[in-house]
């Protein structure tokens, strides 16, 4: 998302620091928010993996760059797609038929997101990360089950 190192630090340092107000508020309001107003806090923590990646592509350093692009894929692959149903789960009234489903998504997502994510635990010669345009780019091989 970001151009640079510092971009990134200081968009994540913002975005945590955005998210830990949204979740006092949520909690001191309606707690039923509270999941939905940590999306910022998220967001921030994957900004700086970004961080850290651009931190290990400058540096040349290779474990750097494979531990952080993980944390970075980790959010992509995995939190998004549970976090967003979850927490739109806590939103939706207690007796609400939509309820279900949504947990079936963050479970979906949860599935998915393991079947992605865990082969490069395994292989991290497939997480190839590069500076493309003055953005990152993760040219990693990627498992499916198509």
């Amino acid at each position: 998302m970001c151009f640079c190192e510092p971009v990134s630090f200081a968009a994540g340092g913002v975005l945590i620091v955005g998210g830990a107000f949204a979740g006092w508020k949520a909690f001191k309001i309606n707690k039923r928010y509270f999941p939905v107003s940590q999306m910022p806090t998220l967001a921030g923590l994957q900004q700086f993996m970004e961080g850290h990646v651009w931190m290990g592509l400058n540096n040349s350093d290779p474990p750097m760059v494979w531990w952080a692009a993980m944390g970075f894929i980790f959010f992509s692959w995995l939190i998004w797609p549970v976090w967003v149903p979850f927490s739109i789960y806590f939103l939706e009234p207690p007796a609400s038929r939509r309820k279900l489903p949504l947990l079936g998504f963050a479970s979906a997502g949860l599935v998915f997101g393991l079947i992605l994510f865990v082969p490069h635990l395994f292989h991290p010669d497939w997480v190839d990360v590069r500076i493309n345009r003055q953005s990152l780019a993760y040219e990693d091989t990627m498992f499916s089950i198509i």
